[in-house]
């Protein structure tokens, strides 16, 4: 999945996190312009932290809830 997003957004910076408590979550999306997800909690944190997201959406909970927010996806 990473391959295709820097294909497609070559200046973009991902990041793979690794979690370790609540602090480290709330300090990533706080410090996020843009989130990427394809998990449903990704995609529902990004909106709790008012952030813009991109749903990629193998599951319908993830198609529905960008939808329900207006924000755009990537149907697999």
């Amino acid at each position: 999945m990473f391959d295709l997003i820097k294909k497609e957004i070559p200046q973009i910076k991902l990041k793979v996190l690794s979690i370790n408590n609540i602090q480290e979550i709330c300090n990533f999306y706080n410090n996020s312009r843009l989130v990427i997800g394809s998990r449903y909690h990704s995609i529902v944190l990004g909106d709790i932290f008012n952030k813009k997201f991109i749903g990629i959406s193998y599951d319908d909970k993830v198609f529905e809830q960008c939808i329900k927010t207006k924000m755009d996806y990537y149907k697999l």
